[in-house]
């Protein structure tokens, strides 16, 4: 039986001379599932070192290289097909958010459907027709705080490239500045819908990526 000693430290540096280290994860266990969360908390890590400079911030993972390929291949290789929470969470693109693990889960809990801002548009709905279609029943809709989309002009963004390319955009698009309002409108048209079977079970969350902490505003 393996033995899957795991130590996950970020490292960081707020002085010349003072370093300071969080433990993000620390397990000892002979369990093979324990193989998932070291792979979970290595991408935990990785989603904290993107809070700070990179050049001040470092992972450190204790354990033989031998541990963490045999890892990679046991939760990559092994990952379901259908998600284990029966839920599905509208996600932003933004690489700090990891919503399996913000939600304290691990790799293949969730369907994770991905667009600039988490926005609840058309094709995220049609996602969402396929994933309850396979016995999905719930639905996170999970914004998240320092948000790129909600500085990207969208508006005068389609006028200009419409008028450049020639080319008519006909996909919704549109401006939103405040996470609250565009969060409640995304989650009233999920529950107002009639394409989805599962309107019940519909939460609406900001993930604040200061503070790691993730607030459920509507559920």
């Amino acid at each position: 039986m393996l033995d899957y000693s795991q130590l996950i430290t970020l490292e960081y540096t707020t002085t010349r001379r003072a370093r300071h280290r969080r433990v993000v994860h620390q397990r000892r266990s002979t369990s093979p599932g324990s193989a998932a969360s070291l792979l979970a908390a290595s991408l935990l890590a990785a989603s904290l070192l993107a809070l700070g400079n990179p050049h001040e911030w470092s992972i450190i993972v204790t354990g033989s290289e031998e541990l963490i390929r045999q890892a990679r291949t046991k939760t990559e290789g092994g990952l379901p097909g259908f998600p284990r929470r029966r839920g599905a969470v509208i996600a932003c693109i933004d690489s700090r958010i990891q919503p399996e693990l913000i939600l304290g889960g691990t790799p293949g809990d969730y369907h994770v459907i991905r667009n600039a801002g988490g926005l609840v548009t058309d094709d995220a709905v049609r996602s969402l027709m396929v994933s309850q279609f396979h016995g999905t029943n719930q639905v996170i809709v999970m914004m998240h705080t320092d948000c790129g989309a909600m500085a990207y002009p969208a508006t005068r963004e389609k006028q200009r490239l419409e008028a450049e390319t020639g080319e008519r955009i006909t996909f919704a698009i549109h401006d939103f500045t405040d996470l609250e309002t565009e969060l409640r409108r995304g989650v009233d048209l999920l529950r107002s819908t009639r394409l989805l079977s599962h309107r019940d079970r519909i939460k609406g969350t900001i993930y604040d990526v200061d503070t790691l902490r993730l607030r459920t505003l509507f559920e």
